[in-house]
C-alpha cells in the first residue's frame, strides 16, 4: 500500500472516528467545505476526476471565492471552477484502502462575475495566474489519492463512470463485492483449461480497460481460438471464485534451450493489486518446469506498467535491461526485458 493510500485512509479514519461503513453521506456545506481544505492541505499527493474534463488532473488545493470554489492544479498552472458543494460521499472500504475515495456533488456557476474571476497559485502573485475552465452546470467529481486503483489509467472510463453514477456504477458494485470477501482473493482462484467457448471472455476483459495504454500482448501470438493449446504456446485460464477473470500462459516455447515467454492478463480491473497475478504466476511457473520442461522464463514489459513490473519481480523475475521502442513519430516507449531460471 503506497503513503498516500494509507494516509488518505488514516485522514478519513481521523475525520469520522469509529467510521467503519463502506459508505457516508452528508449535506452540510460547511462541514465539506472543512473536510475538503483538511484533505488537500494533508500534505497527501491527491488526484481529481470531473467527466467532462479529458485528464486525470492533479489536486494540489480548493480556493473557495464567494459561490464558488476551484480545483488548483499548480504544475500545468490550470484549475476548474465549480459552485460550492451540494453533497458529499466518503467511500472507505476497511478490506482495501486502494479502492477508497470521496465523490461530491456540486452546483453551477452561474452569475458572470464568477465565470470571469482569476485563481492565483499559492503565493498570490499577478504571474502565477491560474487558466480556468469553468463549469457552468451541476455535476459531480472524485478525490482520491496517488496509488489508488482509480489512479491507473487504463480505467478512465471506468473510473468517469464512478463519478457520475455513484453506487450505481459498475466499479462501485465491484468495490463492494471484494470488500466483503475480504483480503483471500489471492487464494481463492484456480487455474484452469481452456475450451473454445471460453473465446468471447478477451472482448469483454478488453472492454474492461484501455489495454493498447500498458499492455500489447493480451493472448498468445497465433492464438487458436478453436484449439486453444499449440505447440507455439501453453494457456491457462485463470478462475475466481466461479467466475473466469483472466489467463496466463508461455509461448514462443524453445524445447532445444527450455525457454519460453510469460504472459499474464487479468480482464477483471477490480481485482487489480491483490496478489492474483503473483498467484497465477507463480501456478504457471510450476506448469512450465514439470509439465513442459523448461527451465527458464523471460517477459518483456513496459516500464510504465508499474504495477506489471511490480507483479513479476514478485515473482522473482529480475530486471537484466531496459530497450526504448520508438513509433513512427519519433517518440518512444521504454520497455523493460526481465527474466527467471525455474
Amino acid at each position: 500500500m503506497s503513503g498516500d493510500v494509507q494516509g488518505f485512509n488514516c485522514l478519513i479514519g481521523d475525520l469520522f472516528p469509529g467510521y467503519t461503513d463502506i459508505v457516508a453521506e452528508m449535506s452540510d456545506r460547511s462541514v465539506t467545505v472543512g473536510i475538503l481544505k483538511k484533505m488537500t492541505g494533508a500534505g497527501l499527493s491527491l488526484y481529481s476526476v470531473i467527466p467532462s474534463g479529458k485528464s486525470l488532473k492533479k489536486l494540489d488545493g480548493i480556493v473557495m471565492e464567494g459561490s464558488t470554489m476551484a480545483l488548483v492544479d499548480l504544475k500545468t498552472r490550470a484549475a476548474i471552477r465549480v459552485g460550492l458543494p451540494l453533497r458529499m460521499v466518503v467511500a472507505r472500504f476497511p478490506n482495501r484502502p486502494i479502492h477508497n475515495f470521496i465523490r461530491i456533488n456540486y452546483d453551477g456557476v452561474l452569475g458572470p462575475e464568477d465565470r470571469g474571476k482569476k485563481v492565483f497559485c499559492a503565493d498570490g502573485q499577478e504571474n502565477a495566474v491560474l487558466k480556468v475552465r469553468v463549469m457552468e452546470n451541476p455535476g459531480w467529481f472524485v478525490i482520491y489519492p496517488s496509488g489508488s486503483l482509480l489512479s491507473d489509467q487504463r480505467l478512465d472510463n471506468r473510473v468517469r463512470d464512478l463519478v457520475v453514477n455513484g453506487r450505481e456504477s459498475t466499479m462501485f458494485k465491484e468495490f463492494m463485492a471484494i470488500d466483503e470477501k475480504g483480503n483471500s482473493s489471492a487464494q481463492m482462484i484456480e487455474i484452469i483449461d481452456y475450451t473454445p467457448g471460453d473465446a468471447v471472455l478477451w472482448e469483454q476483459w478488453m472492454g474492461n480497460m484501455d489495454t493498447n495504454m500498458f499492455q500489447t500482448n493480451v493472448r498468445p501470438k497465433n492464438f487458436s481460438i478453436a484449439k486453444g493449446q499449440s505447440d507455439e504456446y501453453y494457456l491457462k485460464l485463470i478462475q475466481h471464485g466461479s467466475r473466469k477473470i483472466g489467463a496466463v500462459w508461455v509461448e514462443k516455447i524453445s524445447q532445444r534451450t527450455a525457454t519460453a515467454e510469460l504472459g499474464l492478463l487479468i480482464g477483471e480491473p477490480h481485482l487489480w493489486g491483490m496478489g492474483i497475478g503473483s498467484r497465477a504466476i507463480s501456478e504457471m511457473m510450476k506448469i512450465a518446469k514439470k509439465d513442459l520442461d523448461l527451465n527458464f522464463l523471460w517477459v518483456s514489459v513496459r516500464e510504465s506498467n508499474q504495477r506489471a513490473v511490480s507483479c513479476y519481480q514478485r515473482g522473482g523475475f529480475k530486471i537484466v535491461r531496459k530497450v526504448p521502442v520508438y513509433k513512427a513519430d519519433g517518440s518512444y516507449q521504454m520497455w523493460v526485458h526481465m527474466e527467471k531460471l525455474i
